[in-house]
């Protein structure tokens, strides 16, 4: 049985009173490659839909198998224009990710240099009339590997304004918690990168969020871990508390945001920030950070110049937005057989030492000009 919550944001919407009358338009019939379970779309606008079939990254830390990848764009009619797959542009290299950003679109890759020993991730500008490459690859970020299969895992986000790509890359050793964060123009050229060294060993550390503020200021946010007997041979990692620094562009730490109020814990953030460079951190929070109840929601509204709190809002989670319901997995008996009540009871229990639920993120935050916010949440 799995859980699902629902928390609904209600919002003022202006009704226009003329008629409007709407339109569907049905493209033409797409083939897609037999096995295919990802068709995403990258990106739309006035000169047509841009769609990936085949693995898909998102705007988070973390690698995916890309091959077999086809990049393929459709006009306003969704009629196809082009199909890409890069064979020749990727040789030898393996696709990393496609992203737009303002109104161009980038393409990503790897290679591995096993004399030197090191990753390498290199970006390119793709034109959006043809789907070919503009210009040569760019060598965008570089670290030390000592064999293929040590590779590493990056994100790509844009910077609070919008005005720069912002690349995330987990570059922990085994002892320290340590992140690289490169900041490039739409050109693809570098404007900053500092290396930040946490105060957190690698495997009780877990980044949450980051944000490059519109001063280049880098505010990080990541669930710290602590080791507890469970049993009298077993140890396990629980949650401790949630760690938001803020660095400057050398890495150096200046100050800590506060993640309790109250007796009040909080549990995951995602930090946004208005024009005037105020920062906002919204979050799930707990009465006890040991429960795995969520109780409510937080947002603080933050001096970017000292880290102290101007403004904080709460909503309480009703247990009414809480509800149950049965996936069968189709199942057409409907029956568990005894390795699957084993698998739900080993579960069960393990989700009972974890301590905490950490199902639900925000993942996206847009904040009005009245400093009003939306968010949008997942599991």
């Amino acid at each position: 049985m799995k859980k699902l919550f629902l928390v609904t944001l209600l919002t003022t919407l202006s009704v226009l009173t003329h008629s409007q009358s709407s339109s569907i338009f049905w493209g033409d019939d797409m083939k897609i490659k037999r096995g295919t379970t990802e068709l995403n779309i990258i990106t739309a606008d006035k000169t047509g839909v841009y769609v990936q079939e085949g693995g898909v990254r998102y705007f988070t830390i973390g690698r995916r198998n890309m091959t077999g990848v086809k990049f393929r764009k459709f006009d306003k009619f969704y009629n196809e224009v082009y199909e890409e797959d890069f064979k020749q542009e990727l040789k030898g290299k393996e696709l990393n990710r496609i992203i737009p950003f303002k109104d161009k679109l980038f393409i990503f890759a790897d290679d591995y240099d096993k004399k030197e020993k090191r990753y390498i991730t290199f970006a390119a500008e793709i034109d959006k009339n043809s789907g070919k490459l503009k210009g040569d690859w760019k060598e965008i970020a570089s670290f030390e590997r000592e064999s293929k299969n040590d590779d590493y895992e990056f994100g790509i986000i844009p910077s609070a304004d919008s005005s720069a790509m912002v690349l995330v890359a987990d570059i922990s050793n085994k002892e320290q918690a340590s992140i690289k964060v490169l900041v490039m123009n739409e050109a693809l050229q570098q404007k900053s990168s500092t290396i930040i060294n946490l105060e957190f060993a690698k495997n009780t550390y877990e980044l949450d969020d980051i944000l490059v503020t519109a001063d280049n200021k880098i505010v990080v946010s990541g669930k710290v871990f602590e080791e507890v007997q469970v049993k009298k041979k077993r140890t396990r990692l629980m949650f401790k508390k949630l760690a938001i620094e803020k660095f400057d562009a050398t890495g150096k730490k200046l100050f800590d945001l506060p993640t309790t109020s109250a007796g009040k814990i909080m549990l995951s953030a995602k930090i946004v920030s208005n024009k005037s460079g105020e920062l906002f951190v919204c979050g799930y929070y707990s009465n006890d950070a040991r429960s795995k109840e969520v109780n409510g929601i937080v947002v603080n509204r933050i001096n970017p110049e000292n880290g102290n709190i101007i403004m904080t809002t709460e909503k309480i989670i009703d247990p009414t937005l809480i509800g149950n319901f049965i996936d069968d997995n189709d199942d057409d008996n409907d029956k568990e057989t005894k390795q699957s009540k084993a698998a739900s009871k080993k579960a069960a229990d393990d989700d009972e030492l974890d301590g905490f639920s950490s199902d639900y993120r925000f993942r996206r935050a847009y904040i009005g000009q009245d400093n009003s916010i939306l968010l949008i949440a997942e599991k």
